[in-house]
């Protein structure tokens, strides 16, 4: 009898304890479920925060672009050489030569009077080497004549000049202006390929 009763005991333990562990399981899934709710929810709010809507000020792609692109267009480069920047001139122009590809360049070269003659021999010179694969356009610096000297010193020397661009090459479209200590470590056109990305949202 003694027996008997000790093996109801032993399964009415097991028999509670294997409820005990239905009722944790069944409590943990709904759990479980609930979290997973909570993140879909979470992540679809943070979806619905990231799609803002098109504004006014952003770009938009249906916009005509000003400047299309064209395989045999001639990429312009204005360069300011003025004092003892000579030979820092020459090495730019040497420069972009050095990298061009299928795109004919032209550069158009403002500097003083005396300068002049030693441009225009460099870039024949280097014309007849390269096969006329770029031309160049040589002018004296032009400031508004009732405050000439003011503007030719305003900056480094002769820096303003590029402020009258607009004014004095109306022929003009587009260009690139560089500096005259500066260098091109690649092709030219991977800088002037980004005017065929603008339109009136970035260009007046």
């Amino acid at each position: 009898m003694m027996m008997l009763s000790i093996r109801y005991l032993f399964c009415a333990i097991i028999l509670c304890s294997g409820i005990l562990i239905l009722v944790y399981l069944l409590n943990l899934t709904a759990d479980t479920k609930h979290h997973e709710q909570r993140t879909m929810h979470h992540l679809d709010a943070l979806k619905m925060t990231k799609a803002v809507p098109l504004g006014q000020n952003q770009l938009k792609h249906s916009e005509p672009r000003l400047f299309v692109e064209n395989e045999h267009e001639e990429i312009t480069i204005a360069i300011v050489i003025c004092g003892d920047v000579l030979q820092q001139g020459f090495s730019l122009i040497k420069s972009a030569i050095i990298f061009q590809q299928k795109h004919v360049l032209k550069f158009v070269i403002f500097t003083e009077e005396n300068l002049i003659q030693s441009i225009e021999e460099k870039l024949s010179d280097w014309q007849v080497l390269k096969n006329h694969s770029f031309s160049f356009e040589i002018l004296n610096l032009q400031f508004p004549k009732n405050r000439e000297k003011e503007w030719k010193t305003l900056f480094k020397k002769c820096a303003s000049q590029r402020l009258f661009f607009a004014d004095i090459l109306p022929h003009i479209e587009v260009l690139l202006y560089m500096d005259a200590d500066s260098l091109f470590l690649g092709p030219v056109y991977d800088v002037w390929s980004h005017f065929h990305q603008m339109n009136s949202s970035q260009m007046a």
